[in-house]
């Protein structure tokens, strides 16, 4: 109403949101055993798709909407451009999360070696069934056959259904699909990448959200933090 001339508010202090600390991510060890068990007892569908997970730090819905086209195996690169959504049960096409999350991201060799062979064995089940056509670029990474014969883009729940099973059967710390996000955020910051390397791999809108959502990683990766640096002065001193 322009009835006064400065606003009485601007000098207040908004409390700050109590962050609560989370232990939904593995440990090197624990993610390591998981794996091996994975890669084991479970198709090898299910070992490249939570080695994707762990190493790459994608959502769920991002992994769910991967196509062989946004791999370029040449460069380790995988570009990540959309997000799987579901209405009434059918998958649909959905933005990613926001504008931040449009991303390329360089996957280590070994990960890019076991899509290579997921690629290699998905074409040869594909060529086993005669309802479907072979294996193309614009096809999704990770499919399952539904009733009528039809390749589908993976249902919601299949991930977790996979994960509950591994972690029930050898008694693991339980964690959620989204706890390989965590995990491989977590781990980053406790081996020193910084946050801004850090945040843009995972499509957060800036290295104050890493930094405010993996807080608790800080403290563990102190020690080795400054050990990496004390032998790089050393490395270059000598």
């Amino acid at each position: 109403m322009k009835l006064i001339t400065d606003n009485p508010m601007k000098e207040a202090t908004l409390p700050k949101r109590e962050q609560k600390q989370s232990e939904n991510f593995f440990s090197v060890k624990e993610l390591h055993e998981f794996l091996e068990i994975v890669k084991a007892e479970e198709l090898y569908k299910n070992f490249a798709l939570f080695r994707l997970l762990a190493y790459s730090g994608l959502r769920k819905g991002e992994l769910y909407f991967l196509r062989w086209s946004d791999i370029d195996f040449e460069r380790q690169l995988l570009s990540v451009n959309k997000n799987l959504g579901r209405i009434n049960g059918r998958a649909v096409e959905k933005s990613t999360k926001n504008k931040f999350s449009v991303r390329q991201i360089l996957l280590d060799a070994e990960t890019i070696s076991i899509l290579q062979e997921w690629k290699h064995i998905s074409r040869k089940e594909k060529g086993q069934l005669t309802t479907v056509t072979p294996l193309v670029d614009n096809d999704y990474i990770f499919t399952f056959v539904d009733r009528e014969g039809q390749i589908q883009p993976l249902y919601q729940d299949y991930i977790n259904s996979v994960l509950k099973r591994v972690v029930n059967n050898h008694n693991l710390k339980k964690i959620t699909p989204h706890g390989f996000r965590h995990t491989h955020a977590t781990l980053m910051i406790e081996i020193g990448i910084d946050p801004v390397n850090a945040a843009k791999r995972l499509g957060h809108a800036s290295s104050q959200m890493t930094l405010d959502t993996y807080s608790h990683a800080t403290e563990a990766g102190g020690e080795q933090t400054i050990k990496k640096f004390a032998d790089y002065l050393k490395s270059t001193g000598d």
